[in-house]
């Protein structure tokens, strides 16, 4: 579903976990602030697509000019320059700062242009673009610390195929425990035989020599992550008179399964355009450890790197798929309606469908294209009874001419000052055949539309402006023996620190293992984790914006359903809910890895790892009778260990009610499920979901050390604010491992309430006392007690407002004060519009100072068993003539059924 905005840009749900303003909580929190988003964007140079998707190299017409312009998203590829690469990985120049980055990796890329479109005027979508580079990282076997000369025995073939040297060896031991190697090159129609020579073979290398007079061949082989690497040198003779030659070939035994490996990632940043239209983007570099790695990944395949171009974009897509955010401002609908031929209207007549209503549809005068401005206004003043959305009803007649979509009626009721061309009646059924808006029914996909929707002039869903994101993967590897102008050597010479992963068991205070984690050789202070268990993780914002968040939205919509013939149709309440869990370990075995196993004086970073395979399944009511929860497999989610899980749920009415309930139990899991992964040492785990407000994978406070208490010898302190928005006990502090031989204890105690932003203090003492401290981390068991039962603490997650069938009426009048006197330098007052947030709209006029109308009572409160669900917001918008006047912001109303007194706007 498409979260749509006045502005007709369209979200999904899991796009509003990455936007962390105000922009989508404005109806609620901010009804004053006037954001962007309400201006009408320009359409005129959109890319249309036909899925809301975008794919490099294809061509897209134009909302301006489709005979004549095409759009295309550009195919990135390595730029070349005089038959060269100018990609480079370099240590810094004498004229870069001596303080600054050690080396630079320099990316440059070339946007390539589509062929075959000499029809066409081409233009580049605009996008951001965002690089990392992805790579395997092989784990350490057991089988590598082995010495026997069986590690060596097989046939063993490069991985490249494409190879123009060294194809593959044969290695075979002899009855006298001596190993020759049979080696093989690569020749047309079928590979050269080396023949067989002898070895030598050590502990870490097997080597051989070929002598054929006018060339030697030495070749030496060195096992590394169950591949040998053949390091081939080929010294021709003076008489011979060739240049000596050096290759390296990657080779693995035939027959061999490809080992476990985890995939890793560099982030390199956007790419910025270059004057000659060349992208670059620069990657600093602060350490030889990290040039050697980066060396490693660009010269060697088995690493398997590659880019990953991540394109931003905007396009242009017509849906069904709609959800409005919030009702349309007057002046927003009239503006859309003007410059985009576009208008906000409520697909379903509901008044037309009440039989109580029978006489007035037959008074509705009939309007057409030539009626001008004059005749609207009277018409609306004289419509007593102008409310558009007076009823919900929950059967519809698919094919009742009185069932109409964007009718010219809603247009003139709704935006009356606006002369339009009459919008073509269209049937529900004929949308429902027609629309993209797929819901689950019973088990069965079912067609629907929205109850309120952005249409065009044709009645069709309306073009909006939708983010879409497209990833391209180039390979990254470049052979050292071909491109040497592309690297620095090594500063020292002496080849990297090997890029291996191994496994390490981390051993609790009391002797047993609590925890395994995975140590990066190729650097010290990086641990992997294979995490415990998924949680809600929280949104991450400046402290001007209010407490940190879970990351958790939920947006309702209504949608008009075919039910069992073809002849009826029916209403139902929807929801999407959108989540992001984080990978959570129990901070006492990071700790405990802390104080075993980082090198001294490094500070860890601990990185939750991927798996091999992974594939999340949750446990929803999967119908409206069902008591009981059940297994729902979500095949397209992608499930990251080290990012998480970012997930969208579509959900009907019963399922939210009750993930709601759960949400507001004692145990608080609202939605609950499991991942279940082969990890790297091929095991198999399902590691739980759980989804709840109690708990978070995410820090709940700031801490800030202060250092060593004055005059206290040996005693520290630190402060810790509660960055979230619900109180936070803390029921347990832990002694923090500073080193073997140093440990720091707490001397607060626990049973600690700390309220939203709140501040304490903890103090420890180090012992021995004499131990130089430079940051303490506490390690604290914690619980959360969140409102879950105030609706105003969901109304952080309830993106836009959902409604009950349920309606209650309201008198709205207005005093003739109002309109008997004119204020000077203004136009006469002829009428107010008044839009209810529940779709109800009037227009009070001297004529009709005062009218009825019904409002449907709001969804949250019934959810959250609140009493007071007879509330409502309401606008006023002053009309003068043919004009629109001053408009109010959303305001509230709590007084239920009581009478309502209306105000022009100032």
């Amino acid at each position: 579903m498409y979260l749509v905005e006045q502005s007709l840009t369209a979200f999904s749900t899991t796009d509003l976990l990455k936007i962390r303003d105000h922009r989508f909580r404005e109806k609620f929190d901010h009804p004053q602030i006037r954001t962007r988003l309400e201006q009408t964007p320009d359409f005129k140079d959109l890319p249309i697509s036909q899925d809301g998707k975008i794919v490099p190299g294809r061509l897209y017409p134009t909302s301006h000019e489709p005979e004549s312009i095409r759009y295309y998203l550009p195919l990135y590829q390595h730029h070349i320059a005089g038959g060269k690469f100018t990609t480079s990985l370099k240590w810094r120049s004498p004229q870069d700062p001596p303080d600054g980055p050690l080396a630079w990796l320099t990316l440059q890329l070339s946007p390539q242009v589509p062929s075959g479109s000499e029809n066409y005027t081409l233009k580049e979508i605009e996008h951001e673009a965002a690089v990392r580079l992805s790579y395997s990282l092989p784990v350490k076997s057991d089988e590598e610390k082995s010495t026997s000369l069986d590690r060596w025995v097989g046939t063993w073939e490069n991985i490249d195929a494409n190879t123009r040297g060294m194809t593959r060896v044969k290695i075979i031991k002899t009855a006298n425990q001596k190993l020759t190697l049979h080696g093989f090159g690569k020749c047309h129609p079928r590979d050269c035989d080396w023949g067989v020579t002898s070895t030598t073979v050590t502990s870490k290398t097997l080597s051989a020599t070929y002598d054929v007079g006018w060339k030697k061949t030495h070749i030496k082989l060195t096992p590394s992550n169950h591949l040998l690497i053949a390091d081939v040198h080929s010294d021709y003779s003076e008489q011979d008179g060739r240049k000596d030659r050096r290759s390296r070939y990657m080779l693995r035994r035939k027959g061999q399964p490809t080992p476990a490996s985890s995939k890793l990632w560099i982030e390199l940043g956007a790419l910025e355009k270059l004057p000659s239209g060349v992208r670059q983007c620069r990657r600093a570099i602060h350490s030889k450890a990290e040039f050697d790695r980066i060396y490693q990944l660009m010269t060697d395949r088995r690493f398997n790197a590659a880019l990953e171009i991540q394109c931003l974009s905007m396009v242009g897509f017509r849906s069904w798929q709609q959800i409005f955010l919030r009702r349309a401002r007057l002046r927003n609908k009239t503006k859309a309606l003007r410059e985009n031929q576009v208008l906000f209207t409520d697909t379903a007549d509901y008044t037309s469908l009440k039989v109580a209503n029978e006489n007035r549809r037959q008074q509705r005068v009939k309007l057409d294209k030539t009626l001008d401005r004059s005749q609207l206004i009277r018409h609306l003043q004289q419509n007593k009874s102008s409310v558009v959305n007076k009823h919900r009803v929950r059967s519809l007649k698919a094919n009742s001419t009185n069932v109409h979509l964007a009718k010219v009626k809603d247009l003139y009721r709704v935006d009356g000052l606006i002369k339009a061309e009459p919008l073509p009646i269209q049937t529900i059924g004929q949308a429902l055949q027609n629309s993209d808006l797929k819901l689950t029914v019973d088990g069965r996909q079912a067609q629907a539309i929205p109850t309120n929707a952005a249409v065009n002039v044709l009645g069709k869903p309306a073009l909006l402006r939708v983010p879409t994101e497209t990833k391209q993967v180039l390979t990254f590897f470049f052979s050292p023996e071909d491109h040497d102008y592309m690297f620095d050597r090594r500063a020292d010479g002496s080849p990297p620190t090997a890029s291996v992963l191994v496994k390490q068991s981390v051993i609790g205070r009391e002797g047993g293992i609590i925890g395994t984690v995975w140590q990066d050789l190729g650097f010290a202070d990086q641990f992997y984790y294979e995490p415990e268990e998924f949680r809600l993780g929280r949104r991450s914002q400046s402290t001007d914006e209010g407490p940190y968040q879970p990351d958790l939205v939920i947006a309702l919509y209504e949608a008009v359903l075919r039910t069992g013939n073809e002849s009826s149709a029916n209403i139902s309440y929807r929801a999407e809910l959108a989540y992001q869990a984080q990978p959570y370990i129990n901070p006492k075995v990071l700790e405990q890895a802390r104080a075993q196993l980082a090198k001294p004086g490094t500070q860890p970073k601990f990185t939750a790892l991927n798996p091999v395979t992974s594939r999340l399944t949750l446990q929803l009511a999967l119908d409206q009778d069902s008591e009981k929860f059940q297994p729902l497999e979500r095949p397209d989610v992608d499930v990251s260990f080290d990012q998480g899980i970012t997930d969208e749920v579509p959900l009907s009415s019963i399922q939210l009610e009750r993930i709601i309930a759960a949400f507001q139990s004692p145990t608080g899991v609202g939605l609950s499920g499991h991942v279940e992964a082969k990890l790297l040492d091929g095991n198999l785990a399902k590691i739980p979901v759980n989804l709840s407000l109690l708990e978070t994978a995410s820090p709940l406070f700031d801490s800030t050390f202060h250092g060593p208490v004055v005059g206290e010898r040996g005693l520290y302190e630190l402060s810790l604010r509660n960055r979230i928005e619900s109180p936070v006990y803390i029921d347990g502090i832990d002694a923090i491992a500073l080193s073997d031989q140093a440990t720091a204890y707490p001397q607060t105690p626990p049973g600690i309430q700390v309220k939203p932003g709140e501040v304490i203090t903890l103090q420890y003492r180090v012992e021995p006392a004499d131990t130089a401290v430079q940051q303490l981390e506490p390690t604290l068991t914690t619980r959360i007690q969140p409102q879950a039962s105030d609706p105003e603490f969901w109304r952080h997650f309830m993106v836009n407002e959902g409604y009950t069938d349920e309606t209650f009426e309201v008198t709205v009048s207005v005093l003739p004060v109002y309109f008997e006197s004119t204020p000077p330098g203004m136009q006469p007052l002829t009428g107010i519009h008044v839009a209810f947030d529940s779709g109800a709209e009037i227009i009070l006029t001297p004529e009709a100072l005062s009218q009825q109308v019904e409002l449907r009572m709001p969804l949250l409160p019934r959810l959250t068993n609140d009493i007071k669900a007879k509330q409502y917001r309401y606008q006023v918008t002053n009309l003068h003539g043919d004009e629109l006047g001053a408009e109010t912001d959303w305001l509230f109303s709590d007084q239920g059924e009581l009478p309502l007194a209306i105000e022009p706007a100032q």
